[in-house]
């Protein structure tokens, strides 16, 4: 069986349990091998070949850093994308479809915004390869009998636009300065800003500084500056988020208005305005932390019912 082993650095403070407990009580390290060893951080890593799933060390391990996971029998192949030894491990993203507004939907920490940074291309699958950049020429031959293929090949050639809306708005004030209005003024590409002003509410917030806004005024602010640029793909990560219920209805019907047959894909975990705004679900399945695996596009209802009735199975 494969198995992924997930060593959370932040949490791994050897001084805790005596210098490398998990190393000591390792069954295999007990025979010579080195299954876990101290890294060049003083921290741990696991050796995934040798590991033989028995979970000592994580049961052991009094900082909960280890995360030993058995990964489902038709996981056999590399994974698409990984960040580094013992992390992360997406599996399987879906393409965005022309016309269509996708949305996703799954527990945190199961890659739905590493998705999103994959199929927008400020990250470069590397298939598991974490120890040198990805290469776009080998994600596009290795997806060349299908639609994410010609998604890719266009996207690195710079023939596709994309425009993202990302999901912690709150860091915004720090990545830009200035005035909301002219801020939104210096990417209007569609000249729709006056009428999303008006449809979003925003007369007031285009008065103020970025740094002066809330969490909802951030949030509609961005959703605003990611309508109004011409792109070929809308990407929205957790739209919905610092919103009150009454703004969130209001919101997904602007997105639906202004993003009319266009190509869209909307992260979101609040299920109503998924259900508004989407033609189509995918289901985004796996362990949190350790990997995770898309489902295949899915009707409204199916998707909703998929995440809220069955077990998390990549099917």
């Amino acid at each position: 069986m494969k198995r992924i082993a997930i060593v959370d650095k932040s949490k791994c403070v050897p001084v805790k349990c005596g210098n490398y407990l998990c190393v000591r009580l390792c069954p295999v390290n007990r025979t010579g091998s080195d299954c876990i060893i101290e890294s060049f951080d003083q921290k741990i890593e696991i050796d995934e070949k040798l590991c033989t799933g028995c979970k000592i060390c994580e049961h052991r391990c009094p900082c909960d850093a280890i995360s030993i996971v058995n990964l489902p029998d038709k996981l056999k192949e590399n994974p698409l994308h990984r960040f580094g030894k013992n992390s992360f491990e997406l599996f399987s993203i879906p393409c965005p479809k022309k016309d269509v507004i996708l949305g996703v939907v799954g527990k945190n920490g199961i890659g739905k915004s590493t998705f999103l940074s994959l199929i927008s291309g400020t990250l470069i699958p590397n298939f598991g390869d974490y120890s040198k950049e990805g290469d776009k020429a080998k994600v596009v031959k290795a997806f060349s009998n299908t639609s994410l293929g010609a998604y890719f090949k266009k996207l690195y050639a710079g023939n596709l636009n994309v425009s993202l809306k990302i999901q912690r708005v709150e860091l915004l004030p720090s990545l830009l300065k200035g005035n909301a209005g002219d801020l939104l003024k210096q990417i209007d590409e569609r000249e729709l800003l006056d009428e999303i002003i008006k449809d979003f509410g925003l007369e007031e917030i285009v008065l103020r500084n970025l740094s002066e806004l809330s969490g909802g005024e951030l949030q509609k602010f961005a959703i605003a500056a990611c309508i109004i640029k011409d792109a070929d793909f809308y990407y929205f990560d957790e739209p919905m988020s610092f919103l009150d219920i009454s703004s969130r209805i209001e919101i997904s019907k602007l997105i639906r208005k202004h993003l009319e047959g266009k190509s869209v894909v909307v992260i979101e975990h609040d299920l109503t305005s998924l259900d508004y705004i989407s033609d189509e679900i995918c289901v985004a399945y796996g362990e949190a932390g350790a990997y995770g695996i898309f489902s295949s596009p899915k009707s409204n209802s199916r998707g909703i019912n998929c995440l809220l009735y069955t077990s998390p199975s990549p099917r």
